[in-house]
C-alpha cells in the first residue's frame, strides 16, 4: 500500500504557482472536448479528474485554485508516463506489482462497502431525545464559585486565623496578613473561579456545601491549612435539547455505524469461515 501513498503524496504537492512552461502546455488548445491532458494511447479527461480528486484524503476541491489544479494534472501524467516507462522495461511483471494491486483492490471495495453500510443507518429524533432525557447532566454548564483562601503552614495557625474572622476580622485582611500563598494574598486570598474538575479536590469538597460569603472550618490539604470563602456562586446550567439536538445525533450515529461495521463484520467471519493465528514474530 506503501505505493499508493506515496502517489498521494505526489498528487497533493500543490505549489503556489507553476511555471512559465507549465503555463504554455496549460495554454494548448484541446484536442477534443473534455479532454484535459494526453500521450500515446491514454487520455485524461474531465471525468478522470474528478475522480483523481475523490481519491485525495482531505482536498477541498472548491478552495482549489486553477493552478493548483493543473498541477494536480501535471503529477499525474507524471505518474502516468512513469508508469508507462515501468512497462516497457517489463517492471510490470514484478510480482510485488500484482500483489499490491489486488491489496488495493481489496482495500477499494472495502471502503466503498463501509461507506454503502454506514450509510444505510439512521438516528430517529425520539432517539436523540431520549439519550438527552437519560443524560441530562453530560448537557450541563457545571456550576462554579469564586473563592478567596487563606494558606498557613500549620492547624494551631489556622485554628487561630478562624477564631479571628468568627470576632469579626475580615477575611481580606487576614488572608493579606497571614496567607502564604503569594499569587493570590495581595489580592485578599482571591484564587478566581473554582470549578469541580479543580485540580485541588480537597477544596472543591469544601467549596461545595458553602454558600455565598460563608466561611469552611480550616482543613488540610497537600500544600497546607486552608480556610476558604465563597464570594459568589454561579448554578449549574442545563442545556436545551435544541440546543444539543445535533451534537447528540451525531455521536449516536457513529456509535450505530460502529456497532453495525462490528456486527457485520462478525456475520461475515462467520459466512466466509475466517479463521485468525498467532501473528509472526
Amino acid at each position: 500500500m506503501n505505493g499508493f501513498v506515496c502517489l498521494f503524496s505526489i498528487l497533493l504537492a500543490l505549489p503556489t504557482a507553476v511555471s512559465g512552461q507549465e503555463e504554455s502546455s496549460a495554454a494548448t488548445q484541446r484536442s477534443a472536448p473534455g479532454v484535459l491532458a494526453e500521450m500515446n494511447g491514454y487520455q485524461l479527461t474531465d471525468h478522470d479528474f474528478e475522480v483523481l480528486l475523490k481519491m485525495l484524503p482531505n482536498v477541498n476541491k472548491q478552495a482549489m485554485t486553477p493552478e493548483q489544479k493543473q498541477q494536480i494534472i501535471k503529477n499525474w501524467m507524471q505518474v502516468v508516463t512513469f508508469s508507462k516507462e515501468a512497462q516497457a522495461k517489463g517492471l510490470d511483471q514484478d510480482p510485488i506489482v500484482s500483489e499490491q494491486l489486488e491489496m488495493f483492490r481489496k482495500r477499494l471495495l472495502f471502503d466503498l462497502y463501509q461507506k454503502n453500510l454506514q450509510g444505510q443507518v439512521r438516528i430517529s429524533d425520539d432517539e436523540t431525545r431520549k439519550y438527552f432525557e437519560e443524560h441530562k447532566d453530560q448537557f450541563q454548564t457545571p456550576g462554579q464559585a469564586r473563592v478567596s483562601r487563606i494558606l498557613v503552614p500549620t492547624k494551631e495557625q489556622a485554628d487561630e486565623i478562624r477564631r479571628a474572622l468568627v470576632e469579626g476580622v475580615p477575611f481580606e485582611q487576614l488572608a493579606k496578613e497571614h496567607s502564604t500563598e503569594a499569587a493570590s494574598k495581595q489580592q485578599g486570598g482571591d484564587i478566581g473561579w473554582v470549578k469541580p474538575d479543580h485540580k485541588e479536590p480537597d477544596l472543591v469538597r469544601a467549596v461545595e456545601p458553602l454558600e455565598t460569603n460563608q466561611i469552611s472550618e480550616p482543613f488540610s490539604s497537600p500544600i497546607g491549612w486552608q480556610i476558604v470563602k465563597v464570594t459568589d456562586k454561579q448554578p449549574v446550567v442545563q442545556k436545551e435539547y435544541e440546543d444539543v439536538r445535533n451534537t447528540i445525533s451525531q455521536q449516536l450515529l457513529a456509535k450505530k455505524q460502529r456497532e453495525t461495521q462490528e456486527a457485520t463484520a462478525n456475520e461475515l467471519f462467520v459466512k466466509y469461515q475466517v479463521k485468525m493465528y498467532e501473528a509472526p514474530k
